[in-house]
């Protein structure tokens, strides 16, 4: 689109600056919905942090790469990975002004053509050297890419790191796009922003570090800003979601003919989020039911909420950090609804783990922490305020010494 307790002790279980002109008009839903490209830093105030995109610089020249007139007798260089550039990237080159200098001029192949001979230098904003460290700010720099349409706008912020002779660049996306939508008849501020920096906008991934984020900011929604996949949740309901890869437009449809799986969790489980290329649905299943989009999916965490014999609200909020116990797959059948069941082994029982180190006849024990089935980390509150610290019962084999410790003060 072209634009110019759970108490526990081992393991138990109870019972920005901005740019653009003003957005096209809202259209209606299920057709293409213009947005209007932003530029500025402002990307991550508007949907949270958005984690760019790293490489290393190293003193190989890229081949068949035309340069420009060098001053550094020891130039670095790198690609920046994009689907939207010829070759997959664009080469830049990170040179000095004066032999000997700190660096401070980097070329970006700008126009995307393979050249950095007809590219003129850019000097950093900010400038922090040191012997053997240097840390270097770029301004946005605009770039040519390839769209659908012919070449589309893109601003890139770059950021170099150095130390020790070693080269890493930091890339984020300095553009977003923002505008008015309609979503089931009601209209909603909608902003889609290129979360991996790889100059499209429309990634889907189970890892949230390569998903493009989108954000409705008007309509009622479990949460305020989801990922960009098959689905998003809008104002209570499931929603196919289209996006542009060069940002320009959304579609979103009703999502009626999804093929859906019924996942059974502990009834105690009043909420759950996963993430794939369906996108982040945040669910609350009911009495320990739930619907989702047949998928593969990366289980992100779960809350559950239990009350003791004494009538005292616990409540457990799980993260599942672990990649290697987060992966779900739900296979789903044929047409909507297919009765394809799964049961996702969440909730109790937990955990309670300490560190423990031994030096000749004294024992340290440190760290203590509760995990989950999938070694979630865990969270937990009592009547909503944190509990009191845990205890360590210790006991020797004939008894003759049983001590309980407190973790108070570590």
């Amino acid at each position: 689109m072209n634009r110019s307790l759970w108490i526990i002790a081992a393991t138990i279980s109870i019972g920005l600056a901005v740019g653009a002109a003003e957005p096209v008009p809202a259209l209606v839903s299920a057709a293409e919905q213009w947005l209007s490209y932003r530029t500025g830093d402002g990307v991550e105030r508007l949907v949270g942090r958005t984690p760019g995109q790293s490489f290393r610089l190293t003193a190989t020249k890229p081949e068949g790469v035309a340069l420009p007139k060098l001053q550094a007798a020891d130039p670095l260089f790198g690609q920046w990975k994009s689907p939207a550039a010829k070759g997959g990237g664009l080469w830049m080159a990170l040179d000095r002004s004066q032999p000997g200098k700190p660096y401070d001029r980097l070329y970006i192949d700008t126009n995307a053509n393979g050249s950095l001979a007809d590219e003129e230098p850019i000097s950093p904003a900010n400038n922090i050297s040191a012997p053997q460290f240097q840390n270097m700010t770029f301004p946005p720099v605009k770039l040519l890419l390839t769209g659908p349409d012919g070449p589309v706008a893109y601003h890139l912020g770059v950021g170099v790191q150095l130390f020790a002779g070693q080269g890493r660049a930091v890339t984020v996306a300095a553009c977003w796009y923002e505008g008015n939508i309609t979503v089931n008849g009601r209209q909603t501020r909608c902003i889609l922003a290129d979360a991996n920096a790889n100059g499209v906008f429309n990634d889907a991934s189970k890892d949230s570090a390569q998903a493009d984020r989108i954000r409705l900011l008007d309509l009622p929604a479990p949460f305020a800003v989801g990922r960009v996949g098959k689905f998003i949740q809008a104002d209570g309901k499931l929603w196919r979601l289209t996006a542009a890869p060069d940002g320009a437009c959304v579609e979103i449809a009703p999502a009626a003919d999804a093929r859906l799986v019924r996942v059974t969790v502990p009834k105690s489980i009043s909420r759950l989020s996963v993430a794939g290329d369906n996108g982040l649905l945040l669910v609350e299943p009911a009495e320990g039911v739930v619907q989702l989009p047949a998928g593969r999916y990366r289980l992100n965490h779960w809350e559950a909420r239990k009350k003791d014999a004494a009538g005292v609200e616990w409540q457990i909020v799980a993260n599942v950090l672990d990649p290697e116990h987060a992966e779900i797959d739900l296979a789903g059948g044929p047409g909507p609804a297919a009765g394809n069941a799964a049961a996702l082994d969440i909730g109790e029982p937990l955990t309670s783990i300490c560190g423990h180190s031994a030096s000749g006849q004294t024992h340290a024990f440190s760290n203590p922490c509760l995990r989950g089935r999938r070694n979630e980390t865990i969270f937990l509150t009592r009547q909503g305020q944190q509990p009191p610290p845990p205890t360590l019962l210790i006991v020797n084999a004939d008894k003759t010494y049983e001590k309980r410790h407190s973790f108070e003060y570590g």
